[in-house]
C-alpha cells in the first residue's frame, strides 16, 4: 500500500508505525466488540485503500467480504492487492446508493461497516439497504459522536436500527475513538 501510495494517492497515512495503528490496528479492533459468525457476509462501505475490509479478511479468511468504493484507482489497487495475497473477496466501484440497488446487494449481508467515510445520517441513509434483518452496522467514528448521533435519530429510526453499543477506546497512539454498532430490527 505504502508502495503504491506513491503512484496512486490512496492515504493520507504512509509511515509504517502509523499505518499498523492507525490503519491496521484501528479496522480489526470491532472484532473485540462483535463475535461474528463463521462465513459472515460482511460489506465495507467507502472502503478507500482497503480498510477495514481487507485487514479483516487477513484476520478472519472465513469472512465473504465485498468493499465498495466510488474511486476506481483505489478498486483497482484492491482487486491487485486481493490476487496479491491470494485472498477471496471483491472490490466494487461504486457508490452504496447505487450498489444496494443491485442483484445480490439489498438485504444480504450480515454485517455493514464504514471507517470515518460517512457521517451516521448518511451511513444510514445509503447502508441500511444492505443489511439482512438481525443484522449489524458498524461505524468507525472519532471519540465525540454524541452530537452526530443526535442528528441522526430520524434517520436511525427510518431504517429500524437501534443503538446496540457504543464504545470508546483509545490505539496505542493515543488516537481517541468510537465505535458505533448499530442493529437492524428483525422481521416481524
Amino acid at each position: 500500500m505504502i508502495e503504491y501510495n506513491q503512484k496512486v494517492n490512496l492515504t493520507a497515512i504512509t509511515q509504517k508505525d502509523d499505518v499498523i495503528i492507525k490503519h491496521f490496528l484501528d479496522s480489526i479492533i470491532f472484532l473485540n466488540f462483535l463475535e461474528l459468525k463463521t462465513n459472515c457476509k460482511l460489506i465495507d462501505i467507502g472502503t478507500g485503500a482497503g480498510f477495514p475490509g481487507v485487514p479483516l479478511k487477513i484476520v478472519r479468511s472465513d469472512l465473504d467480504i465485498v468493499m465498495i468504493d466510488a474511486r476506481n484507482k483505489k478498486v483497482e489497487f484492491l482487486n491487485q492487492l486481493l490476487n496479491l495475497l491470494n485472498l477471496s473477496g471483491k472490490a466494487v466501484h461504486a457508490s452504496a446508493q447505487e450498489q444496494v440497488k443491485k442483484q445480490g446487494f439489498l438485504h444480504n449481508f450480515d454485517v455493514v461497516v464504514s471507517r470515518a467515510a460517512l457521517n451516521i445520517t448518511n451511513f444510514v441513509k445509503f447502508s441500511a439497504g444492505f443489511l439482512k434483518p438481525g443484522g449489524t452496522m458498524v461505524a468507525y467514528k472519532g471519540f465525540d459522536i454524541e452530537e452526530e448521533l443526535k442528528e441522526a435519530e430520524l434517520a436511525l429510526k427510518k431504517a429500524k436500527l437501534i443503538v446496540y453499543a457504543l464504545h470508546k477506546f483509545e490505539l496505542p497512539n493515543q488516537n481517541k475513538r468510537s465505535l458505533l454498532l448499530l442493529k437492524k430490527e428483525e422481521s416481524r
